[in-house]
């Protein structure tokens, strides 16, 4: 009795999506709608950060882009994102550089918080 209520239920959460489709299509009357505005290079504003610089999203997708075009692997390909990123976003580079020291050397959270925003102060000043 059960295999058979699971049956029917497993049929009937299948058969469900089916039947709530319509068959026949809407017919539109109007002209197709207008293509999409051609691509550009330059960054959308959602794309920038309050200050005008490009979010390390995007960054990271350009300089990506950058890197698969010239084939590199490996050690050359991390040295050249990490060169994308400094070229880019410096302010951010910094941060991502003041990072690695504290993982390589085992910090817990809270003392790893504390060397990285030390450490980008002392970067920027």
């Amino acid at each position: 009795m059960k295999i058979v209520s699971s049956l029917v239920l497993v049929l009937a959460l299948g058969l469900t999506p089916a039947l709530a489709q319509t068959s026949a299509a809407p017919a539109t009357t109007a002209a197709p709608a207008a293509a999409a505005p051609a691509a550009t290079s330059a960054p959308v504003a959602s794309d920038l950060t309050k200050d005008g610089k490009p979010r390390m999203k995007v960054v990271r997708a350009q300089c990506k882009d950058e890197v698969q075009s010239q084939g590199l692997k490996g050690a050359a390909r991390k040295d050249a994102m990490a060169a994308c990123i400094v070229k880019q976003r410096p302010d951010k580079a910094a941060a991502m550089k003041c990072r690695m020291d504290p993982q390589t050397k085992g910090m817990d959270k809270t003392a790893r918080k504390a060397f990285v925003k030390d450490c980008v102060a002392k970067t920027k000043a």
